[in-house]
């Protein structure tokens, strides 16, 4: 049937021009095929061609629903199962809150759910409207409707710019501000704010020139898709007037007035060969810091997430690049630009963390390799090997700082901000899971990974925003890099259409796929609604894109043809690769600062040789000779006797602490008091319990170059200064004395001059000075 329908545009002159054989020559022939095609088979073609649109119609929706019926039906069945989960649980859906309510408030003047809301608020405001949902706003307007019948004044303010609708992919439906309003209360008194007090002269009058220029393509562009429909009779003259009109009712009165003693401003547009993106958008950033804008008023706005992310990654290289100019800013900030997966130290820190656990990795090997630049398959050295299977004795953090040490290309250069990211979410693991490097890693296949670096927005640094994040923001000089965006949605995106009849009773939205099949379908409408508000969306985007600027704009166009880049080529009259446009007077600050404050290198420090992991009872672990208490309780019960005194008589009063605690007897008791009155007195050290001392510090940190140490106790007196530690075991290591000769050092550096250190050997009755 499909090849019989194609094939019948042929006949079209036969029917019209009586045109059914080759009249080049004469043939008796001739006469009675003219009378067999008049009399037989002129009704038929003629039948055939009367069917042709409908025919063609049904096979293009046969076409649009073929590709997703299936996905529909999965959709269905998916949601029935969902109901039958969340009826059984007792639990309901949030994204079915709100269309619950609204079948609560339909048909209800006074819906008994806003009952205590209207009763106890008399206005309300709702702020960024046109990015309310035609659902919300249903849901909102009865509680708006009491809230008018209960005053005489003006309860309700509705704020919002149907230009700067660019949510629509979440609901948002921007025609309830141009016109839903209007239609739901009687009387509605509108108050544009016309004046910009945000940007200067020259950014306001081009941002009018842009948008009338973007609107006329636009406009342009929505006329010619629906006058072909309407020769193709899928829509009605009236839809595709209300169509046209779209556009033009979206931007009433989109022309802004700029503001009294408003600044001179500049704009500038640059084509430049795509090869040249990066280069392009270094030169602008070095121009404009090199009249005096530092770094946080410069704003770079993209359309994507990925296209920050490339672009900041592309910048933080260029910033440790040797051969640039070191005058220049090139830190960067962005709020969800920068993926931390996207560095190539943190790829390197992760697989090495998964070669500590599991040494067949071959990707994690493979990622390894590429970092060192060696062959992706090249297996690890002895060493490498030795070192890596060590980490998987200790915690994530150790081992990450481990890794550090051990390559030291990682402690500096422009993956800084990444590689603290990175060790940001190793600690924050370990607070709340346990601290286990494969469980890490699990986690960070999972998640993690797509977790990004934020920077302080305080920094001196560039904003890489997306135009939808910037919206409401203002920056000093705005670069646009790619003002290159189409008009349409993208080729086979989804989104639910309404066909023109009901496929079935029961089918009166359907999942369909925006391909140019639709506009001759039963879905011819939803189509060309889909593609024109597209347009508007591709429109608003570039309004709160060149709306941001305060003082300058700087638009970077592609050489390439895309729907938004003919709309600023046509209105500045650049066309090829070195073409530029400027609008005002370039602005200059005097004594720039060009000095950068993102971190360098990264800092870090073995834990096997600054920190050393003791639990509390190691610390009394050892032989000990208390007289009816084993080894480990007479260590613990010494130090708590000891522990803050400074007089004998404290260390006799933690004592019977000890003892109203039933934890030992007053016989135990007493030989701990003589042992340590006898070792002080033997060894003329009284005075350490004397009260003598201005200050005693016991157990309290000592902080040099990130490290800590923590003596038992310490002595000042008048510029002296004793430090004492508390052994308990049996044996004397070197080790100890080298840790109070440490601690004398740092006292020194603290600036006492007269330091002695020494070790107290309780188990053994010995006092022994080492300084």
């Amino acid at each position: 049937m499909y090849g019989l329908v194609i094939l019948l545009r042929v006949p079209y002159n036969a029917i019209n021009n009586g045109e059914w054989h080759n009249k080049t020559g004469k043939d008796p022939a001739y006469d009675i095929i003219d009378s067999i095609a008049d009399s037989k088979l002129r009704p038929i073609v003629e039948r055939l061609i009367e069917i042709y649109p409908d025919t063609l119609k049904a096979i293009a929706t046969k076409k649009v629903v073929a590709k997703n019926y299936r996905e529909f039906a999965l959709l269905a069945d998916l949601r029935t199962c969902l109901d039958e989960i969340c009826a059984q649980e007792d639990i309901l859906p949030l994204a079915d809150v709100s269309g619950i309510i609204n079948q609560l408030v339909s048909n209800n003047d006074t819906p008994f759910i806003y009952e205590k809301a209207g009763n106890r608020y008399d206005y309300f405001m709702i702020d960024e409207f046109q990015d309310t949902s035609s659902v919300q706003w249903q849901n909102f307007v009865p509680l708006l409707h009491n809230a008018i019948s209960q005053s005489e004044e003006a309860p309700v303010l509705l704020v919002g710019d149907v230009k700067q609708s660019i949510y629509r992919w979440r609901g948002g439906d921007w025609t309830l501000l141009a016109k839903g309003v209007q239609r739901e209360f009687k009387e509605v008194n509108e108050e544009p704010l016309v004046i910009n007090r945000r940007s200067s002269r020259s950014v306001v009058e081009f941002n009018n020139r842009l948008a009338k220029a973007a609107i006329d393509f636009i406009t342009a562009d929505i006329t010619n898709q629906t006058e072909e429909a309407l020769r193709s009779k899928t829509i009605s003259p009236s839809f595709a007037n209300k169509l046209t009109r779209s556009a033009i009712e979206a931007y009433t009165n989109f022309a802004q007035e700029v503001k009294p003693n408003a600044s001179e401003g500049y704009v500038s547009v640059e084509v430049y060969d795509k090869e040249r993106y990066f280069e392009a958008v270094i030169n602008r950033i070095e121009e404009l810091q090199s009249r005096g804008f530092r770094a946080k008023d410069i704003a770079i706005l993209v359309r994507h997430n990925k296209d920050g992310a490339q672009l900041a990654e592309r910048i933080l290289e260029h910033k440790n690049n040797p051969e640039r100019a070191n005058n220049y800013v090139f830190d960067v900030v962005t709020e969800e630009a920068l993926t931390i997966s996207t560095s190539s130290a943190v790829r390197f820190v992760t697989a090495c963390l998964t070669l500590t656990f599991n040494h067949s990795d071959k990707i994690a090997l493979a990622l390894y390799n590429e970092y060192l630049q060696r062959p992706i398959a090249e297996p690890l050295s002895a060493p490498e090997q030795e070192f890596l299977y060590s980490l998987a004795l200790i915690q994530p953090e150790e081992a990450f700082n481990e890794i550090m040490l051990h390559y030291p290309s990682l402690s500096s250069g422009t993956e800084i901000p990444y590689l603290q990211a990175l060790h940001n979410q190793i600690l924050s693991y370990g607070s709340k899971h346990t601290a286990d490097t494969a469980l890490f890693m699990k986690w960070w296949q999972e998640s993690g990974h797509n977790e990004s670096v934020s920077l302080p927005q305080n920094a001196d640094a560039i904003t890489i925003s997306t135009i939808h994040k910037s919206k409401g923001l203002g920056y000093m000089a705005v670069i646009i890099p790619k003002c290159d965006w189409d008009l349409r949605p993208l080729p086979n995106s989804t989104f639910w259409s309404t066909p023109n009849s009901p496929l079935s009773a029961n089918i009166t939205k359907f999942p369909a796929n925006f391909v140019k099949d639709m506009a001759n379908s039963e879905f011819a409408e939803s189509y060309l609604t889909e593609l024109t508000m597209s347009d508007i969306d591709s429109l608003n985007l570039l309004y709160v894109a060149i709306t941001r600027a305060i003082e300058e704009l700087h638009i970077l166009l592609p050489n390439t043809k895309a729907d938004i880049g003919e709309a600023v080529k046509n209105l500045t009259g650049v066309s090829k690769d070195g073409d530029s446009y400027e609008y005002g007077t370039p602005h200059t600050f005097s004594s720039p600062d060009l000095k950068a404050h993102s971190p360098s290198f990264f800092n870090t420090y073995s834990p096997t040789n600054k920190v050393a992991v003791r639990y509390t009872h190691q610390r009394y672990d050892q032989e000990s000779r208390g007289d009816n208490l084993q080894p480990r309780e007479f260590g613990v019960l010494m130090h708590r006797a000891m522990e803050g005194a400074t007089t004998m008589e404290d260390i006799a009063r933690h004592i019977e602490a000890i003892v109203a605690e039933g934890i030992i007897t007053a016989e135990e008791a007493s030989p701990l008091k003589q042992r340590i009155a006898e070792t002080l007195r033997e060894h003329g050290a009284e005075e350490w319990f004397d009260g003598s001392w201005q200050q005693i510090k016991s157990e309290r940190e000592i902080v040099s170059e990130g490290a800590s140490w923590r003596p038992d106790r310490v002595m000042i007196r008048d510029g002296e200064a004793v430090v004492v530690d508390y052994k308990f075991g049996l044996n004397r290591p070197a080790s100890y004395a080298k840790k109070i000769r440490l601690y004398c050092k740092l006292l020194r550096q603290m600036g006492y001059q007269n330091v002695s250190g020494y070790l107290w050997y309780i188990t053994l009755g010995d006092i022994e000075r080492v300084i």
